[in-house]
């Protein structure tokens, strides 16, 4: 995925739910269904929730980088995706 720079908090929530996506066999097979819809409003849950922590990094670098990684690096996505119900 691209973003355009600056980077914006936007760009690293995106690769966040999509890394919360993939990780089901078909995440949105077919956007009709409710099943669909749940997967993807608890990844934006998620991600959005992650995002709050961002801050500028002049002056909190540990806290967003740590935020950013959890997002788009490591298996925190994953640990969250096992930790959501169907």
């Amino acid at each position: 995925m691209i973003g355009s720079p600056p980077p914006s908090s936007g760009g690293g929530a995106i690769i966040g739910a999509a890394r919360f996506l993939s990780g089901y066999a078909t995440p949105m097979s077919s956007f009709a269904d409710t099943l669909s819809k749940h997967r993807l409003v608890e990844a934006m849950k998620h991600v959005f929730a992650i995002r709050m922590s961002l801050s500028d990094p002049a002056y909190n670098t540990s806290v967003t980088v740590d935020a950013i990684n959890d997002m788009t690096r490591g298996s925190y996505m994953e640990k969250l995706r096992r930790q959501t119900p169907d």
